[in-house]
């Protein structure tokens, strides 16, 4: 028994260096009053102790959760100016790095209340927040690899603890952690991976599902026709057909993805699939790309002839077959009658060119081992790539987007605004590119912008394409960004256009859109030919002889016909560097103006979001906005709190079925 008593009022090095050593070589369990005596009386002796008394130390820390814990809650408690609060963070830090109390806490712990416990310290806030001082997110992240590392290597994972713990570790950063969990730890060997199948079999189904989830997430930034049969073989022994349903399959943007989970489907399950996907057909939705698509692969290569006969005279699909082939949209009546004559076997007479193609896979003798390098280093094909873009208004048909050399000239921002003001029932597009333009050239006079860009803020906003012009929702965004990009304070007024005013979805989507790219281009970050950005070196266009270019010959002619005589002028030396083009600035204009773009969206988040029938499309988009401008306040002094902050929306977005 360990006489704590020697503790007791004042005591030297040598005695604490002989209390360690005697509840290091005892391996009893430490009762909480124990625990206490040594975090307050022991611990602050760290540095002076020997390092054989050091690494007892950090063992029996390391050995027992309850020391653990308190350890954490006792430096939570203390004031962050205290001089011994550097010790019991070293100290922490040192057993973390050690890489294998997590694996031995997990077995300590039995009751469903202890295990809460470690899931919360360890994947929640407060372990993170107590070593804020010290690491970052990234190097908080790399110690959770190694200590699941540990786990891989030592447990059976016959326990559901496992499959949660898993999924918390993902769910602590959505964005980081499964590159670090599927890329560094899953697919790396077959005994990670024999590992992983079973920790996902003998998970909860909820777990379950969130596990494939985030996995197949993972994978659909991993896979191309080059590998397939390596993701083929790592999803084959998972139960797929319990976890995944449509929504997850419309969540991801790789058609050879979705085409290899659809196969792996037993055929038992068709119902499942067809029937929601006849719902969604009906729905004609910003999904219906992908819903054909997945109609497609279904009726190809997992529907007998009787199936598809059946489908064929179901009511639910005859209905939506005859709403979209009332759609104004071309496309969506060419999509319909290209299933329609799928499931009619090529009965129904329909003479068109149009197809939707699906990847062709070859699935035969497909090894049980997967190439674990091309899981964890592979990129997606070129279409999906495309495919895994954000989801914005914006098309590709933006990089056509030009601003038109027929624009009526307008010198004063004034002008602008009364131009938008006395705007009706006309085209909107030329205002819109003169509104590019003009913003653009005002760019060095941002009083004259900031006078106005409210008012102009505003308008843009709340426009509506009432005569159908083609670009219109481009050009919206377009003009917005400009606005905002010249005057990045102003976005506070966009934020209270946003959340205040009576907006359509597409007009709030664009909104959304336009801070996005915004913020981007004030960080530096080039959006290509998303954005028309055209630059001038003076807010007028400058006459043809007044050009660089051309007062660059100008003097280029001077020189080369001067014919070399000696005279009493002075040298005239010319820099090299005249010669040299512009160089591109990537300055960060976005650090000063980065919480008045993030916090209110942050806010916005957190105070609750409802749109009727179209609420998940928006948060989506909202999620997507938020991430962007959130990735583009770093660096940034307060990043640690926004990364907080980011950290409680994707969690909330998770819990209510978004993927940020």
């Amino acid at each position: 028994m360990v006489d704590f008593s020697v503790l007791q009022g004042d005591c030297d090095g040598q005695t604490v260096v002989s209390l360690v050593r005697e509840v290091f070589e005892s391996h009893e369990p430490l009762e909480l009053v124990s625990i206490m005596t040594m975090v307050q009386k022991v611990i602050p002796f760290y540095p002076s102790l020997g390092p054989v008394a050091q690494d007892q130390l950090v063992q029996i820390v390391g050995r027992s959760f309850t020391f653990f814990s308190q350890l954490v809650s006792f430096v939570l408690s203390m004031r962050s100016d205290q001089r011994e609060v550097r010790i019991f963070k070293t100290v922490i830090l040192e057993v973390l790095r050690r890489g294998e109390c997590f694996y031995q806490y997990i077995q300590e712990l039995e009751s469903k209340l202890e295990r809460n416990s470690l899931n919360s310290l360890f994947f929640g806030s407060k372990l993170f927040n107590v070593l804020l001082s010290e690491i970052n997110i990234l190097e908080y992240l790399e110690i959770l690899r190694v200590q699941w590392g540990k786990v891989f290597k030592e447990s059976s994972f016959q326990d559901a603890i496992y499959g949660s713990l898993f999924v918390s570790m993902i769910i602590l950063h959505p964005t980081l952690c499964p590159d670090i969990v599927f890329g560094q730890l899953v697919f790396i060997s077959d005994d990670h991976c024999s590992g992983f199948k079973k920790l996902v079999k003998n998970s909860t189904l909820l777990d379950q599902r969130r596990t494939i989830r985030f996995l197949l997430l993972y994978l659909q930034l991993h896979t191309n026709l080059s590998n397939y049969r390596s993701v083929w073989a790592a999803l084959e022994p998972l139960p797929l057909h319990k976890t995944v349903d449509l929504d997850t399959l419309l969540t991801l943007r790789s058609d050879i993805l979705q085409e290899i989970v659809l196969r792996q489907m037993p055929r038992i399950q068709n119902s499942s699939f067809v029937l929601p996907l006849i719902r969604r057909f009906a729905e004609c939705s910003n999904l219906d790309d992908q819903v054909c698509r997945i109609f497609v692969i279904m009726l190809r290569l997992k529907m007998d002839s009787s199936e598809r006969k059946a489908v064929s005279k179901n009511s639910s699909f005859l209905d939506a077959v005859t709403k979209r082939l009332a759609h104004e949209d071309a496309t969506v009546r060419e999509k319909t009658m290209y299933v329609a004559k799928l499931v009619t076997d090529g009965q129904l007479q329909y003479d068109s060119d149009f197809s939707i193609n699906i990847p062709e896979l070859d699935i035969s003798d497909i090894s049980n081992i997967p190439d674990y390098t091309t899981l964890r280093d592979s990129e997606p094909s070129l279409e999906d790539t495309k495919a895994l873009s954000p989801s914005t208004p914006l098309t590709q048909e933006l990089a056509r987007l030009e601003i038109s050399e027929e624009l009526e000239p307008i010198v004063f921002v004034k002008d602008l605004v009364k131009k938008f003001e006395s705007q009706e029932n006309k085209p909107l597009i030329p205002l819109l590119q003169s509104t590019v333009k003009l913003v653009r050239q005002k760019k060095d006079f941002p009083l004259e912008v900031g006078f106005y860009s409210s008012a102009l803020l505003l308008h843009i906003s709340t426009l509506n394409n009432d005569i159908d012009e083609p670009n219109f929702e481009n050009w919206r965004i377009n003009a917005l960004v400009g606005l905002l990009v010249v005057t990045p304070e102003k976005v506070q007024d966009l934020q209270r256009i946003l959340f205040n005013s009576e907006l359509s979805l597409q007009q709030r989507m664009s909104v959304l859109t336009s801070m996005s790219f915004a913020a981007r281009e004030l960080r530096g970050f080039d959006n290509g030919s998303t954005i028309v950005a055209p630059q001038y070196d003076f807010p007028t266009e400058r006459l043809p002889w007044d050009r660089p270019s051309a007062r660059h010959q100008l003097h280029e002619d001077e020189y080369t016909n001067s014919e070399p005589v000696i005279t009493s002028s002075h040298p005239v030396w010319r820099s090299k560097k005249l010669d040299n083009a512009a160089q591109v600035s990537n300055k960060n204009h976005f650090k000063d103006h980065a919480p008045i773009f993030f916090y209110p969206l942050a806010h916005g988040w957190l105070n609750g979001i409802e749109l009727g029938t179209y609420d998940k499309l928006f948060k989506r988009h909202y999620m997507k906005t938020t991430a962007i401008v959130y990735q583009c306040c770093h660096p940034h002094r307060d990043y640690d709190e926004m990364t907080e902050t980011m950290l409680q929306l994707t969690t909330q977005a998770l819990q209510q079925g978004i993927e940020p």
